[in-house]
Formats: structure tokens, C-alpha cells, sequence
């Protein structure tokens, strides 16, 4: 069972934190004014338009809410994909290059044990000198 004193003072947690909040915000703000490169005016003005903007902003995202994740979401489909596509290529060539290196393995190997193999069979007419 919880007792009154663990409730208010998670209340009282939940306050400071948004005056802290608050009082950070109001500082950043005052703070970015004043060491702002702009002009007082040109501030304003950006404020003003910033705030004329707000609006539709906001209306755009309440009828389309989906819009930035379902971009998102594509853009990074996109990215996976082609990914996968490289990976599969360079292990497509990775299982060539083995399979050349083990074949020119087995061909020094049978060269240096002497046995014969298509590369070094002679036909018969090689052996009587004569040419094909």
C-alpha cells in the first residue's frame, strides 16, 4: 500500500522538473537573442514568420501524420536493399574466386605429383613429334 508521502512527492518531483524545464527553455531563448548575429528586427521577423508558419505545419501533420515515417521507412528499405544487393555480390564473387584458387590448387598439385590431367595429357600424335 502506498502512503500520501510517496505520492506528493512524486508530484512534487514531476513539478520541479517542469519549472527547471521551463525556466531552461526561457534561459536558452533569452540567451540565443541576445547572441544572436541578427538584428533585433530581423529576429522579430523570423519569430513572426516562424509563427505564420506554424499553422500549416501543423495541419499538414495532423491530416498526414504517416507521411515522415512512411518516407523514412522507404528511404531505409532502399538503403537495406542495395546493401543486401552489394553483400550478395561480393559473396557471388568470393565463391568464384575459390573455386578458380581451388582448381589452380589442384592443377599444382597434380603437376608436382606428375599424375596427368587434361592440361597435361599428351595425344598421341604429340608424342611421335608430329603437329595437329
Amino acid at each position: 500500500m502506498m502512503s500520501k508521502q510517496s505520492g506528493s512527492s512524486a508530484d512534487h518531483s514531476l513539478q520541479n522538473f517542469l519549472v527547471g524545464l521551463l525556466v531552461g527553455l526561457l534561459s536558452g531563448g533569452l540567451l540565443a537573442l541576445l547572441l544572436s548575429p541578427q538584428s533585433g528586427e530581423e529576429n522579430r521577423k523570423t519569430a513572426k514568420r516562424f509563427v505564420e508558419e506554424m499553422p500549416e505545419v501543423v495541419k499538414d501533420e495532423w491530416e498526414n501524420p504517416y507521411s515522415k515515417t512512411s518516407d523514412f521507412i522507404n528511404k531505409q528499405r532502399f538503403k537495406l536493399e542495395s546493401s543486401w544487393a552489394s553483400i550478395r555480390k561480393a559473396l557471388q564473387a568470393d565463391r568464384i574466386a575459390k573455386a578458380k584458387q581451388k582448381e589452380e590448387d589442384a592443377l599444382d598439385a597434380s603437376l608436382k605429383e606428375g599424375t596427368p590431367t587434361e592440361a597435361t595429357v599428351e595425344t598421341p600424335a604429340e608424342e611421335n613429334g608430329a603437329t595437329v
